[in-house]
């Protein structure tokens, strides 16, 4: 409040104003005597008056907006947040709630934050406010009669990924359960799930066995969403002797490779290795004669030795047989001789 000091003046007609802040709307002026029209004031011989008048702050005006910025794949909305004031007159609400927007405020100074932010995006804390200025990323300050409008921007921050999962299941197996033995059929399936955030198009798959040349898999589409998987077409492999013969296990690796939604390529592989019997070498030999008897001095005997490969991997020879009367033979085969084959010696 501001009073002047009483002052002699003249009688007539005054006209009342005072030089006014901004932020304040001025009141009616009153004076306790006197006649009083509006801010003209008109004044007798004799009297003395004191004339008023009532300044009020205005209320401030703010206004919260929510940005979002969806490039790379995003899908929320603005209204998936919860917008904030925290001060002298708290406002809450989402974009567009008349809670939050153009709301009258008591001047002062506030702190601004969001709340419910959908998963993928990244947390924002820096504010930007036109009509008033932020201090340390979220607080601003209003006046009395001032109006800001503030936002915040949330960007989506896209994660594409694929997994892929092969797998090996025995619609065969001779031997060794869950190894792999001659002539034992393995079906081999791919699965391809989108474990991203984004869709993932222009999907294909390719397989490789046993490090060969890549071979295209069969797959029921090529675009999936997240959270989506598909099972490409399986195929079959018919176990080779040459494939135990080296042991160890066979590999199959599985690879996926896509597209998400800025055409950055996405992919992923699995290897499935299913072990290889055991090598297991044996031979057996069984020893024949041409004839049961003999009748005189000088008949001669002819002796036939059968070599068999009982085991199962290729023998590579030479083959020998050591005969405790006739002594080494020298006429068996040099090999190689496969599971099951025979061959034969004679002296």
């Amino acid at each position: 409040d501001a009073t002047i000091t009483a002052a002699t003046v003249d009688a007539g007609t005054y006209t009342l104003s005072e030089t006014n802040l901004a932020g304040y709307t001025a009141g009616a002026w009153t004076c306790d005597a006197g006649t009083l029209s509006g801010d003209q004031l008109t004044l007798a011989n004799g009297e003395t008056a004191t004339c008023t008048i009532t300044n009020d702050d205005q209320a401030a005006t703010l206004t919260l907006e929510k940005v979002v910025d969806n490039t790379g794949g995003g899908t929320a909305v603005d209204t998936d947040w919860t917008l904030s004031a925290a001060g002298p007159t708290a406002i809450s609400g989402v974009e567009g709630d008349a809670a939050i927007t153009a709301a009258a405020v008591d001047a002062g100074t506030y702190t601004l934050s969001e709340a419910g932010a959908p998963a993928d995006y990244l947390a924002a804390t820096t504010w930007v406010c036109s009509g008033a200025t932020v201090n340390g990323g979220n607080q601003v300050t209003l006046g009395s009669g001032e109006t800001a409008i503030c936002s915040i921007t949330n960007t989506f921050q896209a994660d594409p990924a694929l997994t892929v999962t092969k797998a090996a299941t025995f619609t065969t197996d001779t031997g060794t359960a869950g190894e792999a033995d001659l002539d034992d059929v393995i079906s081999y399936t791919v699965t391809v799930a989108n474990s991203g955030n984004v869709t993932v198009t222009n999907i294909a798959v390719g397989d490789v066995y046993e490090g060969g040349a890549s071979t295209a898999v069969t797959c029921p589409q090529t675009m999936l969403a997240p959270g989506a998987s598909m099972t490409c077409t399986a195929y079959t492999h018919t176990v080779t002797q040459v494939e135990v013969d080296a042991g160890g296990t066979l590999d199959n690796t599985a690879t996926a490779t896509g597209e998400d939604p800025t055409g950055a390529q996405v992919s992923d592989d699995d290897t499935e290795s299913v072990p290889v019997a055991a090598a297991d070498p044996a031979l057996t030999i069984a020893k024949a004669a041409d004839t049961a008897t003999y009748a005189a001095v000088g008949d001669v005997i002819t002796y036939t030795y059968t070599i068999t490969n009982a085991g199962n991997v290729t023998l590579a020879g030479p083959f020998t047989v050591n005969d405790d009367i006739l002594g080494a033979l020298t006429d068996c085969a040099t090999g190689p001789l496969a599971p099951g084959a025979s061959t034969t010696c004679t002296a």
